[in-house]
C-alpha cells in the first residue's frame, strides 16, 4: 500500500487485511518462495521499532552528547540528520511519543558511527 511505501502507520482495515494475509501464508507457507522469485522488489532489512526505542532509552546523556558531538566535529551527518536524533533523544528523555520514521532514521544515522566505536 502507499502507506508502507512512505512509512505511515495503517488504517484497520489495511491492519484486518494483513492478518488475513499472514493466515493465508501460514496455510500456504511455499506461496512465499514463488512470490520471491516472481518479485522485482529487493528484501529489506527488517528494523524492530520497539527493539531499537529500547536501544535508544539505555544510551546515557554523556553517550547521547558524544554521538552528536562526533556527527558535528566530522560532519557525518546532514542538518536534517543531527536535527532529528536531537529530537530523537529530547523524546526519549522526556518519554514524549515519537513517530517510528524518526526512530528509524535516528538510527540509521547513528549506524554511521560504527567507525568511530560507537556501536548500536
Amino acid at each position: 500500500t502507499n502507506s508502507l511505501k512512505s512509512n505511515k502507520n495503517l488504517s484497520n482495515r489495511e491492519i484486518e487485511f494483513g492478518k488475513k494475509v499472514l493466515e493465508f501464508i501460514k496455510i500456504n507457507p511455499k506461496i512465499i518462495n514463488s512470490s520471491k522469485k516472481m518479485s522485482v522488489i529487493e528484501d529489506k532489512k527488517t528494523i524492530e521499532i520497539k527493539f531499537i526505542y529500547d536501544k535508544f532509552q539505555l544510551i546515557s546523556k554523556d553517550d547521547w552528547k558524544l554521538i552528536i558531538d562526533i556527527a558535528s566535529q566530522k560532519n557525518i551527518f546532514t542538518n536534517e540528520e543531527l536535527s532529528n536524533v536531537k529530537y530523537v533523544q529530547n523524546a526519549i528523555i522526556k518519554k514524549d511519543k515519537i513517530k517510528e520514521q524518526a526512530i528509524i532514521k535516528a538510527y540509521e544515522s547513528i549506524s554511521k558511527l560504527k567507525k568511530f566505536g560507537i556501536v548500536f
